[in-house]
């Protein structure tokens, strides 16, 4: 029996423990496997956290922008709660499942469905900024609030009626793959997943690239235009001082830039992994394959607030208050 299989299914109600085989451990690795996957955990779950509090405390966003970065954020919360959080469990456990059927059928739903929308929800921010830079003018009638919420919550739909479909499809089971050491739906079929992943990421990429480009004419365009209408300009301070309009929405397309490059980074050694159809992966290729991809959850996070003005100020502002509440908590 290879790992792209599960000897024995079971349905969501079944309480057992399940596995397809007994497998060899190491314990020095189990023990680094579980430091790993914690650290990462906790990054996940704090930074994003910390995240969408700072969403409704942010200034200079669009509201528009805030709904697909919260749409990104509560995807990345889902998956360090039901994806990332239950594998330190599988470690401790000795690389079995130890937290029964409905949390296995739960685990596959969510990387059926939480997985690719991280890769959506970066693609969904980039299309925002992308429309805010090249039609700036009509960018408040063409991404409206109410729009923004309707496109958010509409691929969270498609996304949930895939996973409903292909459950219906495998007759509501699950199996756990004691070599990925994760729960699918239906048998686990590597295959599969790879092609998913790489259309997705292809399509994605594709769709992102050609925003790119249009952007960087348009970044020549009025650089030129600057150049010969402000000669006179002959200093980066001077230059600084001036009124750009467009200067904020470069830096945030920069910002979403470096987000999915750490998104396609964090995805390729996944693929990797699917294309070389290695059937009995050992463990340190799976981590070396999965901590990468479980990154980007907080990486996201990381970028944002270093990179812009406004978080920090978001930040610091929530600093101050918390540390104002523990100054009146420790006078009473």
């Amino acid at each position: 029996m290879d790992g792209n299989t599960c000897g024995t299914e079971l349905n969501a109600t079944s309480p057992g423990n399940f596995t397809t085989e007994v497998l060899t451990h190491d314990f020095w690795m189990d023990l680094a496997s579980v430091c790993i996957w914690t650290l990462t955990t906790l990054l996940i779950l704090f930074l994003n956290s910390m995240c969408l509090i700072l969403l409704h405390k942010v200034k200079g966003f669009s509201k528009a922008t805030i709904v697909f970065l919260k749409s990104m954020t509560i995807g990345d919360l889902i998956l360090g709660l039901c994806f990332y959080m239950p594998t330190v469990g599988v470690f401790l456990n000795g690389r079995m499942w130890p937290f029964g059927g409905v949390c296995c059928y739960i685990q596959a739903w969510v990387i059926r469905t939480a997985l690719p929308m991280s890769g959506v929800s970066v693609l969904l921010v980039t299309i925002d900024r992308y429309i805010a830079i090249v039609h700036p003018m009509q960018y408040e009638v063409w991404m409206s609030v109410r729009r923004a919420r309707i496109i958010a919550c509409g691929v969270w739909i498609v996304a949930n009626l895939y996973g409903l479909l292909t459950s219906i499809l495998e007759h509501w089971t699950q199996c756990f793959s004691s070599y990925y050491l994760i729960c699918t739906i239906g048998k686990f079929n590597n295959g599969k997943a790879v092609v998913t992943l790489t259309v997705m990421g292809v399509g994605a990429f594709l769709v992102i690239a050609v925003m790119y480009v249009k952007i960087l004419v348009i970044a020549q365009r009025h650089a030129a235009h600057m150049a010969k209408h402000r000669p006179s300009v002959t200093s980066m301070a001077s230059a600084n001082e001036l009124p750009s309009p467009g200067s904020p929405n470069r830096k945030s397309f920069t910002t979403v830039f470096i987000i999915t490059t750490t998104l396609v980074i964090g995805w390729l050694p996944s693929v990797i992994l699917g294309f070389s159809n290695v059937e009995k992966p050992s463990v340190p290729f799976i981590i070396a394959t999965q901590i990468p991809l479980a990154s980007v959850s907080w990486l996201n996070v990381i970028v944002y607030y270093i990179r812009n003005q406004a978080f920090q100020e978001a930040a610091w502002e929530l600093y101050l208050q918390v540390l104002q509440y523990c100054k009146g908590c420790c006078k009473k």
